[in-house]
């Protein structure tokens, strides 16, 4: 188990010069790894919820982006539980 506040990269398959990091922690209840506040990924890293450009609403998709799972989400809260409710779907 990695430990709290720990630091992830989300693209290990990438080069090195171009991996993205995020955060280990648990928001609302749940294990995420937050990219920065705008930006969540699963613990899994199957799952992701963006804010949209317009500040107004989340979409959460898969990490492929292939499967749009959710969107109109207006909270962060109401985002991770979606991606949460989706992995275990």
């Amino acid at each position: 188990m990695t430990t709290r506040n720990a630091t992830i990269c989300i693209t290990p398959t990438a080069p090195e010069s171009f991996r993205v990091y995020g955060t280990l922690k648990t928001v609302h209840g749940v294990r995420v790894i937050e990219v920065h506040t705008g930006f969540y990924v699963s613990a899994d890293l199957k799952w992701q919820a963006c804010r949209a450009e317009s500040g107004r609403e989340w979409h959460v998709y898969s990490s492929d982006r292939r499967t749009d799972a959710a969107s109109y989400i207006t909270t962060r809260r109401d985002a991770i539980a979606a991606m949460v409710e989706i992995a275990t779907y």
